[in-house]
């Protein structure tokens, strides 16, 4: 299925979860099955095409307000309270590029924090994720 902007803007929209921040939605590899299904295939369908393998990355970035996501790897999401971002792999849909970054060595990569709201309360770490951000809280 091939998508527009607009359409693909109204499927983002109806995305409810993730992180949800102004200009994009994050979701963890484990929530792909509750997006709309053409947004899902799109989501793999890119992958496929660019040949960019599921060891590459465990977050998705759904951008709100340009026709991209990017496909991000944290490394140590699982293990890691506050993990830091290892690579990311923005693809333009309205220009059919992609760009990759890569934070390997980087003195002051990003670092993700809330990882529980990444995620969906099935995910068997929720309630660690959970208990990382309540104490991060507690000391602010």
């Amino acid at each position: 299925m091939v998508l527009n902007f607009q359409q693909f803007k109204s499927l983002v929209k109806q995305v409810k979860m993730g992180k949800h921040l102004p200009e994009a939605i994050y979701l963890h590899e484990s929530t792909l099955d509750s997006l709309p299904s053409a947004l899902h295939a799109i989501v793999k369908n890119v992958g496929k095409a660019l040949h960019i393998r599921s060891s590459e990355w465990n977050l998705i970035k759904l951008y709100k307000r340009d026709f991209k996501l990017s496909f991000l790897h944290y490394p140590d999401f699982e293990n890691y309270a506050y993990p830091p971002l290892n690579q990311s792999i923005t693809v333009d849909l309205q220009k059919l590029s992609h760009r990759r970054a890569d934070y390997s060595k980087s003195d002051n990569p990003p670092i993700l924090h809330r990882k529980e709201t990444f995620v969906n309360d099935s995910h068997p770490q929720t309630d660690e994720f959970k208990a990382i951000t309540a104490e991060a809280m507690s000391l602010s």
